[in-house]
């Protein structure tokens, strides 16, 4: 069995290295539990993850080859992530729930050595140790396929040291602690899930692996595992609001972050109501450039609607349409500079181009297609993407204002506003007790009179995607294709 010293450790970069060091600093302390009870100290993992490099070195896994991977997130796929990393190549995560079709068009695109699909079955004969090395700080570490504004997926290049810088300097806003539990409830192929295993390994905290999906599973890790840390995206943050008001508050939660989609006031509240001592950190990121920024533990108390300021070391600076910045309050596109920034998309150098740059100084740069306003003290107001800003009868809205006053609404769960198109007035699709008629009326209280819907569907419930927000895509095109 491959060993490693404490001085060994430090010499590896990237993410491996967090859980080089981890076992090396603190071999016995727990870094993986299953609601099961299953539990992996930081020496057991990293056996593990040193067998499943020797099986993955033996099929022809090397620096520089790509890995596909498509696994629920249990121990051993957290092993084969670092175990890929530790071989020096690139970890390519896949939602366990993508199709076949789609894995063939991925694995046709990025052309992998090797593609685990599935739980490991242990060689019956012997295997020589690996020969682990670190990764260069320009390697590729990750190849992260998102589909963002458009129906085909792109890989985003993700180097060893925007990974290493991405997630120290997160930690440093939001501090996990090494007594800390954090409740792992999205997929390892959605950045915000890998991310919560480096930031928890960075510190040598330990991570509880569910799925979000599972609503009696959630619940039982919140309530028998005492999380302290509860990453959500909106819809999972009301869905835990919906279970824990049945049973009541959780007390064990310190904190919760939320990323994905805009937290709106009335979900802050819910959260508050069940989780009375978590502060709520509110987060604005894309996997372009992982995190841009984290706010300060409930900001929203004083600064409403706040995404927070940039991360240490990097900046976001607010163009309007000719590329010029705008003054402080203005609305314009958020770029994002700083070491932070990816390496751009897998093999396509004109979307590439179009997104990412470099100002005259060196610094990488992001168009994130994003529009926001920094206030006077840096910061960030997020209020959505190029086609989420539109014009209704004679005035300028955006998808997030009106989303925030249909939550308001009582009696809402979710919605989906869809803006106007040609004939078509702007329209919102919602769940909930309520019925369209007392939405559209209610908001005329609380809107513009040009910015009221013409026109309020409720439906049961909402698609999601595999990351769990809303399938906002789909939701619009059901209800085109129904008008």
């Amino acid at each position: 069995m491959t060993d490693l010293s404490a001085t060994a450790a430090v010499a590896f970069r990237g993410p491996f290295a967090l859980l080089a060091v981890a076992r090396t600093e603190t071999p016995d302390a727990v870094a993986l539990r299953t609601v099961d009870g299953t539990m992996f100290s930081y020496d057991r993992l990293w056996d593990r993850t040193v067998e499943v490099a020797a099986q993955l070195a033996r099929l022809g896994v090397g620096p520089g080859e790509r890995v596909v991977v498509r696994m629920s997130a249990t121990p051993d796929a957290v092993a084969v992530a670092f175990a890929v990393w530790g071989l020096g190549a690139t970890y390519v995560p896949l939602h366990p729930q993508l199709t076949d079709t789609q894995l063939e068009g991925i694995v046709e695109d990025c052309r992998p050595v090797l593609v685990v699909d599935g739980a490991l079955t242990d060689p019956s004969d012997p295997l020589d140790p690996p020969h682990l090395v670190a990764h260069e700080p320009s390697a590729l570490a990750a190849l992260m396929y998102t589909s963002g504004s458009t129906a085909a997926p792109k890989g985003v290049r993700c180097p060893a040291s925007a990974m290493e810088f991405g997630v120290h300097a997160i930690q440093q806003r939001l501090n996990y602690r090494a007594d800390d539990t954090i409740a792992l409830l999205s997929p390892l192929s959605f950045d915000y899930g890998l991310y919560q295993l480096l930031l928890a390994f960075s510190v040598g905290a330990q991570v509880v692996l569910a799925d979000a999906a599972r609503a009696t599973e959630m619940l039982a890790v919140i309530r028998r595992i005492d999380v302290t840390v509860l990453p959500v995206v909106p819809p999972v943050a009301h869905m835990l609001y919906a279970l824990l008001r049945r049973s009541g508050p959780a007390c064990s939660v310190r904190m919760v972050t939320s990323t994905g989609a805009d937290l709106s006031e009335s979900r802050i509240a819910e959260l508050r109501e069940v989780l009375p001592c978590a502060a709520i950190v509110a987060m604005y990121g894309i996997t372009e450039c992982k995190r841009v920024t984290v706010a300060e533990p409930d900001l929203d108390r004083i600064r409403p609607g706040s995404v927070g300021r940039p991360l240490p070391g990097t900046a976001v600076t607010i163009l309007d349409e000719n590329g010029r910045p705008v003054e402080p309050g203005s609305v314009g596109q958020i770029v994002v500079s700083g070491p932070n920034v990816m390496d751009g998309y897998w093999e396509q150098p004109e979307m590439t181009t179009e997104r990412f740059g470099r100002w005259p100084d060196g610094t990488a740069f992001l168009r994130t297609g994003d529009y926001g306003y920094v206030d006077d003290d840096g910061y960030l107001y997020f209020r959505g993407r190029r086609d989420d800003i539109f014009k209704t009868k004679g005035v300028r809205a955006s998808v997030t204002e009106i989303a925030a006053a249909v939550e308001r609404v009582p009696g809402i769960r979710e919605v989906v506003v869809i803006p106007p198109r040609g004939d078509r007035e702007l329209a919102v699709v919602v769940t909930g007790s309520v019925s369209a008629s007392d939405v559209v009326d209610d908001l005329h209280r609380r809107l513009e009179p040009q910015k009221v819907p013409g026109l309020c569907v409720v439906v049961d419930r909402m698609p999601l995607t595999a990351n769990g927000k809303i399938d906002t895509r789909r939701v619009i095109r059901e209800f085109e294709e129904n008008q």
